[in-house]
C-alpha cells in the first residue's frame, strides 16, 4: 500500500477468500463496509475512483481498484469464493449490468443492492433481486416516525406506524412491478410520478378502508 500511485491503479486483486465484495465506496458503501469490518467480515471492497481508493487506504481500509462490471477482476477478486456481493454502485445502469454479469457468471453469490429510487427497485425485483435498500427511504421513514412522536403519538404507536407503512410500500412497490414492465419506454421522471400518484389513491382507498370499518363498529 505504500507504492507509487500508479501502482494503486493495477486493478488486479489477491485476497483470500473473502465472504464479502462491497462494489463502491461511497458514503453509501463506506457504512456497509464498517459495518462489517466492525463485525470481523473478510471483505474486499472494489472502488474504480483512484482518489477515493487511496484515501481510505490511508485510514487502514482495504480497498482496491477496478471496474467491477470486468468479470476478470470480479474473479480476481474472490467473488467464486465469497458468499455475497454488495452493489452499491451511483449508476443504476451500472447496477444492472453487474446483477446480470454475477447471475451469469457467479450464480451462487447472494446479491444485495443499493437501488436509488422506486424505478431501480422495480429493475431488481424483475431480475430476481429481492435484499435491496433504497437508499433514501429507510431514513425519510424514521424522521416521519420521529415527527409523528413531536404531534403527540405515542412513540410505541409511531414506530407500528412506521413498520405498517414499511409493509406496505413493499406491498405495492411488487403489485406495481407489471405497470413497470409495460412503461420500458417511458422515462424514469414520468414513470416515478405516475407511481406516486398510484401509491396516493391506493393509500386514500386503504384509509377510506379504514374509516368505514370504524364506523361499523360504532
Amino acid at each position: 500500500f505504500n507504492g507509487p500511485e500508479e501502482e494503486d491503479e493495477k486493478p488486479w486483486v489477491n485476497d483470500d477468500k473473502p465472504q464479502v465484495i462491497v462494489v463502491g465506496f461511497g458514503r453509501f458503501g463506506q457504512v456497509i463496509g464498517r459495518l462489517l469490518m466492525a463485525n470481523k467480515m473478510r471483505i474486499t471492497v472494489l472502488e474504480r475512483d483512484i482518489s477515493a481508493v487511496n484515501l481510505m487506504r490511508k485510514y487502514g481500509y482495504k480497498v482496491y481498484y477496478g471496474d467491477a462490471t470486468q468479470v476478470d477482476l470480479l474473479r480476481s477478486a474472490g467473488a467464486e469464493a465469497a458468499e455475497s456481493i454488495v452493489i452499491t454502485c451511483n449508476e443504476p445502469e451500472d447496477t444492472m449490468k453487474l446483477v446480470e454479469i454475477c447471475q451469469q457468471h457467479f450464480p451462487h453469490l447472494h446479491i444485495l443492492a443499493r437501488a436509488r429510487g422506486r424505478v431501480e427497485a422495480h429493475e431488481l425485483l424483475q431480475a430476481g433481486v429481492t435484499q435491496f435498500s433504497r437508499e433514501t427511504f429507510s431514513s425519510a421513514l424514521e424522521l416521519g416516525r420521529k415527527t409523528l412522536v413531536t404531534l403527540g403519538m405515542h412513540p410505541h404507536q409511531a414506530q407500528r406506524a412506521q413498520l405498517h407503512f414499511r409493509r406496505l410500500d413493499m406491498r405495492m412497490l411488487r403489485e406495481l412491478i407489471p405497470m413497470h414492465a409495460d412503461t420500458v419506454q417511458i422515462s424514469r421522471a414520468r414513470e416515478a410520478r405516475r407511481e406516486l400518484e398510484e401509491i396516493f389513491q391506493r393509500e386514500m382507498q386503504q384509509e377510506r378502508r379504514q374509516l368505514d370499518g370504524w364506523d361499523e363498529f360504532e
